[in-house]
């Protein structure tokens, strides 16, 4: 284990003043020690809508902004460093370079037992929030001497669970830092082995806690909390919720109410194990307020450590119910936005997407769909993409008629490979999905047809276009359709194939949202184009029909 050396001043954001002038490319971090000033405008409108102030008016932070990695205000150490350079990693992105220095500053006032603010990040899917909470977290967990549960990452899926694993795993090499993962892809008894050590200690001792960071999703977690002796949460520094308008809008067995009442209930050393605890971990009245009692009797005690809560999201929910249930402590509500130039005549926030992204969109009878995809495949050669379709069951019939003409295509033009059609669904069993996304992966196959399921749950860098087969019937779900493209600074395009009865809706969504003009190009390809291919899409159509007359 590397030394206590967090403490240097190399590791120290640094502080500037407001005279003090910024370099080049990089904006000012946002004070993480100052509350925030809400103009009387953004006051004004957080009043009419409901919603608390600070969700108003966020600190924006341009989504071109970059920085480089060793720039000395990250105060990143020298392991993290190496590791960035081994990623091919140089330069932070926008999201990174406003959260990272929040993050170190915060450390800072944990130190000297301060209270820390709670994190709010709202950025475009693919921007890197996943390394804007993976390096400040294992670079403040790294020195620690004792293994206690510190980290917890709760995510809406497993495969967006084993990623961010994944990106903990390779931080951590080089430290004696432990990262758990906890999904349900493996028997309880498997994780619990893997988790906490085995008939020893309890929540009440501190634990036994074989990780110092778990990621997980909402189900599992609920799970250990109720039925995994020594399994606490009473250590906890950070709590990072990844994609958490998702994790905020589906029930998930009511899991957020239960996580934040076992921290509270645990945040009492001197509690007995088990004392005041129902069902899945949620503490009776009694123990919830237990910690706030004992700190009424020595009010001039310092404030005992709390669980910083770090949210990201693509479109951070603006519902007021919703973020009350939170409990968030003096939030701080960081917002990679579009460049100035682009923004709304009114100045409201808007979406923002990748600068490496190219939009386009086309007319076309329902009826033609299928033969715009051919097209899309054939002429302009598009590969490792993904088509987003409305339902399971378009997908699926989808799938087959793609899969159908592909196979009997063998004179595909000149210097494009044949295409490999898959389709991607929650109705395949979890090992074939993942036996198909390693082929895409490795390039083996060069379009999914999907749902809506990948487009919030899976992380696949080299995706180089994205087709929405069908209109999305909100701004969001655009948003992270498209997002899957275009990622960490890569080329990628969209298409949105639009239909005479989407039309109307398509383009009002896009125009209150800033998104028509000059973004969005319109392709035509030529009648003859796609009438040539109309036979071979009949042709599709009869094969498929005749394997269902053979399996019926």
């Amino acid at each position: 284990m590397e030394g206590s050396d967090n403490s240097s001043t190399a590791e120290q954001p640094t502080q500037h003043s407001e005279d003090e002038p910024v370099p080049d490319g990089l904006q000012r971090f946002p004070d993480f020690s100052q509350e925030a000033t809400i103009s009387s405008s953004a006051a004004q409108e957080a009043a009419r809508m409901g919603i608390p102030q600070w969700l108003a008016q966020p600190t924006t932070v341009d989504r071109d902004v970059t920085a480089p990695a060793n720039d000395p205000r990250f105060g990143l150490s020298g392991h993290i460093l190496g590791q960035c350079s081994k990623a091919g990693i140089d330069q932070l992105f926008a999201v990174q370079s406003a959260v990272i220095p929040v993050l170190r500053a915060a450390h800072s006032l944990s130190r000297l037992r301060q209270h820390v603010r709670d994190v709010c990040v709202s950025a475009p899917t693919g921007s890197g929030k996943t390394l804007a909470f993976v390096i400040p977290i294992v670079e403040k967990l790294r020195a620690r001497v004792v293994v206690r549960l510190r980290a917890l990452v709760v995510l809406p899926t497993k495969e967006l669970a084993q990623q961010v694993k994944e990106s903990f795993d390779f931080f951590c090499v080089g430290t004696d830092l432990r990262v758990g993962l906890a999904t349900g892809d493996m028997s309880l008894g498997k994780e619990q082995a893997a988790l906490v050590v085995g008939g020893s200690g309890s929540a009440a001792s501190g634990g036994s806690s074989r990780v110092d960071i778990l990621v997980c999703t909402p189900g599992r977690l609920l799970d250990h909390l109720a039925m995994t002796r020594g399994f606490t949460l009473q250590h906890l520094e950070f709590w990072v919720m990844d994609e958490a308008d998702r994790l905020l809008g589906e029930a998930y067995q009511e899991w957020l109410p239960k996580v934040q009442a076992a921290i509270e209930a645990e945040a009492e050393p001197e509690a007995e194990a088990g004392t005041g605890l129902g069902e899945h971990g949620v503490p009776t009245a009694d123990a919830c307020t237990r910690r706030s009692a004992l700190a009424r009797l020595d009010p001039l005690a310092p404030p005992a450590p709390r669980v910083q809560k770090l949210l990201f999201s693509a479109t951070l929910t603006r519902d007021p119910g919703k973020i009350a249930r939170l409990k968030l402590v003096r939030p701080l509500y960081v917002a990679v936005t579009q460049p100035q130039a682009d923004s709304q005549a009114d100045g409201t926030a808007r979406y923002a997407f990748p600068a490496s992204l190219r939009e386009f969109y086309a007319m076309c009878a329902a009826d033609e769909k299928p033969l715009w995809l051919m097209w899309l495949l054939w002429t302009e050669g598009v590969r490792h993409g993904v088509c987003f379709t409305k339902s399971l069951e378009t997908a699926h019939r989808l799938a087959q008629v793609m899969q159908a003409w592909a196979a009997a295509v063998t004179d595909w033009p000149e210097g494009r490979p044949a295409v490999v059609v898959a389709e991607y669904s929650s109705d395949l069993a979890a090992g074939e999905r993942a036996r198909i996304m390693r082929m895409f992966r490795a390039g083996e196959i060069s379009m999914l047809i999907c749902s809506d399921l990948i487009a919030r749950g899976m992380d696949v860098d080299q995706i180089s276009a994205v087709v929405n087969y069908d209109v999305p019937v909100h701004m969001s779900q655009y948003t992270h359709r498209v997002g899957r493209t275009a990622r960490a600074g890569r080329e990628g395009a969209a298409y949105t194939l639009v239909g005479s009865a989407q039309a109307f809706h398509f383009k009002k969504m896009m125009k209150e949202n800033g998104h028509w003009d000059g973004v969005l190009r319109r392709v035509d390809p030529a009648k003859d184009v796609l009438e040539g291919l109309r036979g071979q899409y009949k042709a599709a159509l009869e094969r498929v029909g005749e394997i269902y007359g053979e399996i019926n």
